[in-house]
């Protein structure tokens, strides 16, 4: 997620670089490369005692992915 930062923005583009690094560097084909990342749709998430509603599922993934290697 580091090096494709724009994962986290609004372009319409976003997973376009992605998609061209898996196909160029690790010879990988994924046409729905987008819905590794955003299937699940929005989701609530709760720190502390603070809900954050509507949550982009990319922001859980990478809360997720942080607590497991941090």
């Amino acid at each position: 997620m580091v090096y494709f930062s724009e994962l986290f923005g609004n372009s319409s583009d976003k997973f376009g670089r992605l998609a061209i690094w898996l196909v160029t560097r690790e010879a990988i084909v994924c046409p729905n490369v987008r819905d590794l990342f955003t299937a699940g749709g929005k989701n609530d998430y709760v720190i502390g005692e603070k809900v954050y509603q509507k949550v982009p599922r990319i922001f859980l993934n990478l809360v997720r992915q942080c607590s497991k290697h941090c």
